[in-house]
């Protein structure tokens, strides 16, 4: 009576088995043909991976707030992988409706969110973020960084080297070397740009790991002295871009122009213009019309 039950337990036990058993016997060759593998698929099951968002695509100008003030403009792109810094003379040449004016004088009068629309319009890019903060939160920021070897070769000829008291072609320097020297060297604005663009290329592509850190927690520990439409959660956002971006190649160079010695100017050029829109963008009409129509209303008050 009880046989038929029992029978067809086992029956269905042994066909389970046969099931289950060549499953188990593969997974078992897996894990000891990829072991790693395997280990790592268990751990990253169920675990969210972060990733870039919009929130890391930045376009900034970042201002060095010294007596003759320094100008960066800056584009990351954490998706793209795209970390770009153009550098630019204080002289250089923006359009206001009073008329041209260099990048020093519109910061002088109205700040760093004056010279970063008024660059917005010359250039026709959009660009709504600034940051200027003294030479000394720079220096503590690449100081926290780390140290840097810079070539100079294409940056200084012999002579300006020996104004400098420089007998070798490569440095080592920290924060407070890089500062140390930009402040010293006595060199043409073009030049002096220049050399500002081979040392921010330097630090950021030989502490690469460090930089976000670095630069996000010395700007926050600095809050209070920056010029900055940045909030504390865009700066922890800075921060998060800059280390998505740390297997980037960053770039950095004086973004291209015309000096003119008669007038002590920096004009930029079509290339510029073209260099610009295509890592920025292309201001927008709707954006072209409020900027218009907010200097009409400046001029009328």
């Amino acid at each position: 009576m009880r046989s038929g039950p029992v029978r067809s337990f086992w029956l269905s036990f042994l066909l389970t088995l046969a099931v289950v058993m060549p499953v188990m016997g593969g997974f078992a060759l897996y894990v000891a043909a990829f072991p790693q593998t395997a280990r790592t698929e268990q751990i990253q099951s169920g675990v969210p991976v972060n990733r870039p968002t919009g929130k890391n695509d930045l376009s900034l100008l970042a201002v060095s707030a010294a007596e003759e003030p320094a100008f960066l403009l800056v584009r990351l792109n954490a998706s793209q992988a795209r970390f770009q810094i153009y550098v630019l003379p204080a002289q250089t040449v923006v359009l206001s409706a009073e008329g041209p004016c260099t990048l020093a004088q519109a910061y002088a009068s109205a700040g760093p969110a004056r010279a970063a629309g008024l660059l917005s319009d010359t250039l026709q890019i959009p660009l709504e973020q600034y940051l200027a903060a003294t030479p000394e939160v720079w220096a503590q920021a690449a100081e926290e960084a780390g140290t840097a070897r810079l070539n100079l070769d294409g940056l200084l000829n012999e002579e300006e080297r020996a104004a400098l008291g420089l007998t070798e072609g490569v440095l080592t320097l920290n924060g407070e070397g890089a500062a140390r020297l930009l402040e010293e060297a006595e060199l043409e604005p073009v030049c002096l740009a220049g050399l500002r663009a081979g040392i921010w290329q330097a630090f950021a592509r030989q502490n690469r790991e460090n930089l976000g850190s670095a630069v996000g927690g010395v700007l926050r520990q600095n809050s209070g002295s920056l010029l900055t439409n940045l909030s504390g959660v865009d700066l922890y956002t800075l921060e998060d871009t800059l280390g998505y971006l740390a297997q980037a190649e960053p770039e950095a160079q004086l973004l291209p122009g015309d000096w003119e010695g008669r007038t002590s100017r920096y004009s930029l050029n079509e290339e510029a213009l073209n260099l610009a829109q295509e890592e920025f963008g292309q201001l927008t009409q709707e954006k072209e019309v409020d900027s218009g129509q907010a200097q009409e209303a400046d001029l009328s008050q």
